[in-house]
């Protein structure tokens, strides 16, 4: 099975990033075909996509993510900002605040797994929301200037106290994420 681990958005925050999706949606609308927006009670800050997963596997991964989460202590994220991801843009985003323990988590989170034989990630952790995927290059050459003004907008802050093993099932109406585990940090 495809899975993830992530850490869940707070029904405030996806909220707010509801409304933010809207607004942007209506900035872009010119591009409404060459724009995939991501359902607001989809998002979620992904610390380690695994990809393919057999049964047996999932139980040692479980195991693996309840031991790094017992080890860190539960801390408060802050999401704020607008950008995108490449030349023209393929991806809308909105951005998590430095954080020194989420970065300490996600580092953790990502050599336990190594250890386990999953591939480490080539790219460094950059903590944020996806909003949108661009498939169509010249709806991403529009992107930087018609998100400009919400730059540094601020979301709100929302307390972590879990990481959350996903199972991800993609189906032409769009991905289905089911909770498979919830590992919970340290008070």
């Amino acid at each position: 099975m495809r899975c993830f681990i992530a850490i869940e958005v707070v029904p405030t925050i996806r909220q707010k990033l509801a409304e933010l999706t809207l607004k942007l949606r209506r900035a872009l609308r010119g591009n409404r075909g060459g724009i995939k927006w991501v359902e607001p009670n989809l998002m979620h800050l992904t610390l380690k996509f695994l990809g393919e997963v057999d049964d047996t596997a999932v139980i040692d991964v479980g195991r693996i993510i309840d031991q790094v989460a017992a080890s860190h202590r539960g801390f408060e994220l802050s999401v704020e900002g607008v950008g995108c991801f490449g030349k023209p843009a393929r991806v809308i985003w909105v951005g998590i605040q430095e954080n020194p323990a989420l970065m300490t988590l996600q580092a953790d989170l990502e050599g336990r797994l190594s250890e386990a034989n999953y591939p480490a990630e080539e790219r460094s952790f950059s903590a944020h929301l996806t909003l949108a995927r661009i498939k169509d290059p010249s709806a991403g050459r529009d992107v930087p200037g018609l998100i400009e003004a919400d730059r540094n907008i601020r979301l709100g802050s929302f307390q972590v106290d879990s990481l959350k093993l996903f199972h991800s099932e993609l189906t032409p109406q769009g991905p289905i994420y089911t909770v498979i585990r919830t590992s919970k940090l340290n008070a």
